[in-house]
C-alpha cells in the first residue's frame, strides 16, 4: 500500500492542476468555516438555554406568589361574585 502511495506522489500533476500544492490550504479552510459555524451554533445554543432558564425562573416565581384576595373582587365579572349569585340554584 505504501508503494501505491509513493508512486502516486511521484507521478507528475496532471496539466491544467496544481495537484496536491493546494490541498492543504483548501483544507485549512474547510476547518476554519466548520469552527466559524460551530461558533455560531453554541452561541444559539446558549441563547435558547438562558432564555428557558429566565422563563422557567419567571414562570415559577409567578407561581410561588399568588396574589392575596383584595376587596376589589366584588367588582369582578365572575358570576358567582354578584349580588344574586346565591339566588341562581333558588327557583
Amino acid at each position: 500500500m505504501t508503494d501505491d502511495m509513493d508512486e502516486l506522489l511521484a507521478m507528475d500533476p496532471p496539466s491544467g492542476s496544481a495537484g496536491l500544492m493546494d490541498l492543504e490550504p483548501a483544507v485549512w479552510a474547510r476547518v476554519d468555516a466548520l469552527r466559524a459555524r460551530s461558533g455560531r451554533r453554541n452561541a444559539r445554543v446558549v441563547a435558547v438555554v438562558v432564555a428557558l432558564g429566565v422563563g422557567a425562573t419567571n414562570g415559577g416565581l409567578m407561581l410561588a406568589s399568588q396574589p392575596e384576595p383584595t376587596e376589589m373582587q366584588v367588582f369582578s365579572v365572575a358570576a358567582n361574585l354578584g349580588p344574586l349569585g346565591g339566588l341562581d340554584g333558588v327557583g
